[in-house]
């Protein structure tokens, strides 16, 4: 119930916030190779893949850390230890573009 305006005897109901567009996820259209040079055809077939390597691959990452007493590349904190920092505006146009192919 709105209060009654004096000049119309009536006020009309605040207007509705348009909805968000509506985007469908497409990922059948998203395949790719890894940086091992494994093919998947689908966002599903990578995500079996991960999901099969998972516990070893964790493992592995945890131990490559653990070398030299930490830092992975023998850097003793995450600014040392990053690698391959140049690039990045390439990078953020792929992640782009990537994004656009799979959210419709």
């Amino acid at each position: 119930n709105y209060p009654k305006n004096k000049k119309n005897q009536g006020t009309a109901a605040p207007a509705a916030e348009p909805a968000p567009p509506t985007r469908t996820i497409n990922a059948d259209c998203i395949k790719g190779s890894d940086d091992l040079g494994n093919y998947y055809n689908t966002q599903a077939e990578l995500a079996q893949h991960q999901a099969i390597n998972r516990d070893e691959w964790y493992a592995t990452n945890k131990d490559w850390w653990l070398q030299n007493g930490g830092g992975g590349y023998g850097g003793s904190t995450d600014e040392e230890a990053m690698v391959g920092d140049g690039g990045g505006e390439e990078d953020g146009v792929e992640g782009l573009a990537f994004l656009d192919r799979l959210i419709l």
